[in-house]
This record gives C-alpha cells, sequence and structure tokens, in this order.
C-alpha cells in the first residue's frame, strides 16, 4: 500500500501493513516529534562533559577520531602537499588526545610517509 508521507511533504511511501513496530509516520525518518524541542539546563548537563559515560582522554581509537572528525573542520587540502586529494586524519605526535594540534587532514601519501 502507498500513501503519502504523514509529515506533510508530500512524499510517497511504501506502508507495509504487517510489520507492526513501524507506523507510516516513522518511515523514511520523516517523524517530526521532536522538532523545536528544546533541551534543559539538566539534560545539558548531562550530556555533557559532566556525564558518567565521558572518558575524557581515554578514549579508545576509533571514538577518537570520531569525535576529532566532529569537531575538527575538514580542509579541501592536504595539510603538507597542499593539493587536493582525498584525506585521511592523522596523528601527528602518537599522543592520542582531543588536542587538534595533534591532528592533521592529509592524502594518503603524506599520512603513509608520517606513520612510517
Amino acid at each position: 500500500m502507498i500513501r503519502v508521507c504523514s509529515c506533510g511533504c508530500g512524499m510517497d511511501i511504501i506502508f507495509k501493513t504487517h510489520h507492526k513496530y513501524y507506523p507510516p509516520k516513522f518511515i523514511n525518518g520523516h517523524h517530526k516529534g521532536h522538532l523545536g524541542h528544546k533541551h534543559s539546563e539538566e539534560s545539558k548537563q548531562r550530556m555533557s562533559e559532566n556525564s558518567h559515560m565521558w572518558r575524557g582522554n581515554k578514549v579508545k581509537y576509533r571514538a577518537l577520531h570520531q569525535w576529532i572528525r566532529k569537531y575538527l573542520p575538514i580542509p579541501k587540502n592536504c595539510q603538507m602537499c597542499n593539493e587536493i586529494k582525498r584525506l585521511t586524519l592523522s596523528n601527528i605526535t602518537d599522543e592520542y588526545n582531543r588536542f587538534f594540534c595533534n591532528w592533521l587532514y592529509l592524502c594518503y601519501k603524506y599520512h603513509n610517509r608520517l606513520d612510517r
């Protein structure tokens, strides 16, 4: 069965009547239940560095790379050769922490040279 999305965008969605877990308004990420919702100061504190889940610089390799990618803007050029190529995030000091000065976006060529 095909219906129009309940968010009002006019997009056609395929609604599987036998699927009991996903009502039609949740299909394709068009649910607007939390749109405009503001977090309280207490909620913001629980989600910040004061959280009991916050590990600081004791974070694992993958999670640290994800955090750096999230907060360090990606340049268009390699930060060593200044060429426009596909870039990878590289730690230049072998100190895995959250200081941006220890991280560069490099092309594969310079990333491999730095890792040797």
